[in-house]
């Protein structure tokens, strides 16, 4: 079902002022409830689009963090475990450390035997 573009327009200006700038796709469906489905594609075709129709600047994309950062973390943080961590180690790891990537970043390796792969030549090379 189609929610009012209106309604949209100034729950963003909303959570923008509450938080300085405005919210990206996710926070917006979290903190209202509208989910994408509700505008996409009949008002919108991007979330960038409804963004600049509240009259606000769209954020930009998170850079892509070096490998040679990713895996040296990686391989710090097997060290100090003893062990190959599981999902749930990286994120609380993620979640409780700034300077540790997200989860989803390892993804980028290919899965968890070829991100082992990767991490153990890295360390060979070092």
């Amino acid at each position: 079902m189609a929610v009012d573009k209106n309604i949209v327009i100034t729950e963003i200006r909303r959570l923008a002022s509450q938080n300085g700038k405005a919210p990206g796709k996710e926070l917006f469906e979290r903190e209202t409830g509208i989910q994408s489905s509700e505008w996409y594609p009949k008002l919108w075709l991007r979330w960038s689009d409804a963004v600049k129709e509240a009259g606000l600047k769209p954020n930009k994309f998170n850079e892509r963090t070096a490998d040679e950062y990713v895996l040296e973390q990686y391989c710090k943080f097997v060290s100090e475990l003893g062990h190959v961590p599981v999902t749930g180690e990286i994120r609380n790891r993620a979640s409780s450390d700034s300077s540790f990537p997200a989860h989803n970043v390892f993804q980028r390796y290919g899965g968890k035997e070829k991100l082992v792969e990767t991490a153990v030549a890295f360390c060979k090379d070092k």
